[in-house]
């Protein structure tokens, strides 16, 4: 029988993938991995992005926002502090609640990049970090320095710098301003002009000294230029340069002071009252200054202003015998309501004269000036006539006797009236009796001189004092064997120059008479001449 071979199962092909399906496995793994890698890389753009948005919005914050910290924070917009040198402090915004510093935030953000997706979070973020890392400032203030920590009001640079070639400072040239300068406001007095430019000069070169020196400007007639030389320092120095409108409010709030430079007052007869006075002394001479802040409290002012003054009146303020503080300018009037003058004057600065004043003042050399000392500050006659307008008490009588040559003399009639005569200065010197020289420093002196304070009454020893200053020696002499007490007076001219010296008035003054036509009056006899007793 004939073994049948078993069936054998037929081996299976070789497994062959379908060459469709080897791609499709290929393809999804490549788009695994690129979709993978696709979130990746959009993750790390939308990172990108969002740091360049946060960048962005601390930027922001950084070119439009101090920092105040006087134990709470406080934004402070940077454009308020430009108004700030313009306007009052209350267009200063300081934003200290939370939400109205996100807000204020938020509106510079959207000002500056307008919309920014989510940009909510990332300024509560970015303020965060503002207020961590930024410069703290806890004051605002006026530093032409530059070197305190505070949040400083004096610009980065004057409203005019000099644009040129350097150059010796006789290469400028400037006609019609000098002329103006010199000619009118100066009146053609060449040491008083060149204080003037020095003057002008140590504000551009030395902004951090205080010069302690304020200038007037006086004309009896309106429209003779004294306020052009106010726009002039204007065009110079920019919003700094403050005209002052209401002196007093100066005097009363800080504010101003605290943002200014030079003040420019008008019609400074406004300040003769004495508080003024006493305010303006402070303001002329001391580096520290008080100001109250308006709604607040009094705080310390550094002062380095520069001050000047016109007016129209003979007597502007009361000048002390040694007073450093003012230089007088006695304005020419021969330009006077000359609108063609001052509109050409104006056309030359900006035709390149103020380009050229501004170039010469920075090249002038002020080594060795200093503004308020004897040697720089110029003596001239309105100084002194303004020192006589105010004289008072027993000056105003010293005065008035080297002045006329007289001594006044009151008496009292018989019906009880007063009366004022006089007598000729003993004038080749002379012992005159203290009875004559009680007499005239009688109570009845009060009303002419105010000689006295309520009821203070001048001693002997008082009186002594005071007439040996100008050279009235007390001397007892004896008549008939009668021991009398006296004077000894210096002849006039002696005496002349020791009240002088004594009044703080300059070698130039001219007195109102001469001491020839005081010889010829005596000898005239206008008025009885005195003769030792």
């Amino acid at each position: 029988m004939e073994l049948q071979k078993p069936n054998r199962v037929a081996e299976p092909e070789a497994f062959k993938p379908d060459q469709s399906s080897n791609d499709k496995v290929i393809e999804l793994s490549k788009q695994s991995v690129e979709n993978g890698n696709g979130n990746h890389m959009k993750r790390h753009k939308q990172r990108e992005e969002k740091q360049n948005k946060a960048r962005k919005i601390y930027r922001i914050l950084m070119d439009n926002f101090y920092l105040f910290d006087d134990g709470r924070f406080h934004l402070i917009n940077k454009k308020n502090i430009e108004k700030y040198s313009v306007f009052d402090t209350n267009q200063i915004s300081y934003y200290t609640e939370e939400k109205h510093q996100f807000t204020a935030v938020k509106r510079a953000v959207n000002q500056a990049e307008g919309f920014i997706e989510d940009a909510d979070n990332l300024i509560q973020i970015e303020m965060k970090r503002f207020k961590e890392t930024s410069k703290h400032f806890n004051e605002v203030g006026f530093d032409p320095t530059g070197k305190r920590n505070i949040i400083n009001t004096f610009p980065k640079q004057f409203n005019t710098v000099y644009v040129g070639d350097e150059k010796e400072p006789e290469e400028f040239h400037f006609p019609k301003t000098k002329h103006f300068l010199l000619d009118i406001l100066c009146s053609g007095d060449e040491e008083l002009y060149g204080y003037l430019m020095k003057y002008i000069a140590h504000a551009l070169q030395k902004p951090e000294e205080k010069p302690k020196v304020m200038l007037i400007f006086k004309s009896i007639e309106e429209g003779t230029g004294k306020g052009t030389f106010g726009e002039l320092l204007q065009l110079i120095f920019g919003k700094i340069a403050y005209p002052v409108k209401n002196p007093k409010s100066i005097f009363k709030y800080g504010d101003i002071l605290m943002r200014t430079y030079w003040l420019i007052f008008d019609e400074f007869n406004s300040l003769i009252d004495p508080e003024s006075q006493d305010h303006l002394k402070h303001l002329i001479t001391e580096p520290i200054i008080s100001g109250r802040k308006i709604y607040g409290a009094e705080v310390p002012i550094h002062s380095v202003h520069r001050l000047i003054a016109t007016t129209n009146t003979d007597k502007m303020t009361k000048t002390s015998k040694t007073s450093r503080r003012f230089v007088f300018f006695n304005v020419n009037p021969i330009q006077r309501d000359a609108t063609e003058y001052f509109t050409e004057l104006r056309q030359a600065w900006e035709d390149g004269e103020l380009n050229e004043l501004v170039g010469y003042l920075t090249a002038l050399d002020i080594g060795d000036f200093v503004p308020y000392s004897d040697k720089c500050r110029p003596k001239n006659a309105e100084l002194d006539e303004q020192k006589t307008k105010t004289f008072e008490g027993l000056d105003k009588l010293l005065f008035h006797m080297a002045d006329t040559g007289k001594i006044p003399r009151f008496t009292i009639d018989d019906k009880g009236k007063e009366n004022v005569d006089e007598v000729f200065y003993p004038i080749d010197g002379t012992h005159l009796a203290g009875k004559l020289i009680q007499k005239i420093l009688t109570s009845h002196l009060t009303k002419q001189y105010h000689v006295y304070d309520n009821d203070k009454h001048w001693d002997f020893k008082t009186v002594k004092q005071f007439l040996e200053t100008v050279g009235i020696k007390y001397r007892r002499i004896t008549v008939r064997k009668i021991t009398v007490r006296g004077y000894d007076f210096p002849d006039f001219l002696t005496f002349r120059d020791l009240v002088k010296k004594y009044l703080g008035l300059s070698d130039k003054y001219d007195w109102t008479i001469s001491y020839e036509e005081l010889l010829e009056e005596i000898q005239d006899g206008f008025c009885q001449k005195v003769t030792p007793k």
